[in-house]
């Protein structure tokens, strides 16, 4: 609530002609989907990154003490990560870009079409009227379905590479003890962290 009364407090104080050459569609959308989706991030988002970044790093830090060795194998996750994430970001930005922007031309054509129903239909142009919104509902539909397309990669992608360290610790750990280089304490041990990590 209080980033929406930011929001309207910064509008009312810009000047007149500002405001009226902002899009009802783009006002609308800033005061509901971006004020929701940063409340959403500042809430949630921000904390539940901090703890999953402390995690990591006392659990690697764990892994470590556990043996050096059997640590190793923990950060193949690193590159798998890293390429992915970079994929994922190189696409996003245009994507949620035309999302936003599908967004604001779908309140437009809402804020144009319900006060100006009566006059559409005097006129007889409640044909165009629900051609326009259909058009807007349908490329706003194909923006989310896109973003949701990159989300849902992106989210394979990283759920594939927490197997990979999981794997290649067993498999090292398991090379380890049979060279008696780690204990068989150390490779569980090593194993039971990174699954942790997931």
């Amino acid at each position: 609530a209080e980033v929406r009364e930011d929001f309207v407090d910064r509008v009312v104080g810009l000047p007149l002609s500002t405001v009226e050459d902002a899009e009802p569609g783009d006002l609308i959308t800033r005061a509901s989907r971006d004020t929701d989706a940063l409340t959403n991030t500042v809430r949630y988002a921000a904390p539940e990154t901090l703890i999953a970044s402390l995690t990591c790093l006392f659990t690697f830090g764990a892994l470590l003490l556990v043996g050096p060795l059997t640590a190793l194998p923990s950060l193949l996750v690193v590159p798998l990560l890293w390429a992915g994430t970079r994929w994922y970001l190189r696409r996003s930005g245009a994507a949620y870009r035309r999302r936003g922007a599908s967004y604001v031309a779908l309140g437009d054509s809402l804020a144009e079409t319900v006060p100006g129903a009566r006059t559409a239909e005097a006129f007889g142009l409640q044909h165009w009227r629900r051609r326009a919104l259909d058009r807007d509902l349908a490329q706003a539909y194909q923006a989310e379905r896109h973003t949701m397309w990159l989300r849902s990669s992106w989210y394979l992608l990283v759920e594939l590479s927490y197997a990979v360290p999981l794997v290649a610790t067993l498999a090292v750990g398991g090379l380890l003890y049979t060279s008696e280089l780690a204990s068989l304490a150390q490779v569980v041990a090593a194993t039971l962290y990174v699954r942790q990590l997931i």
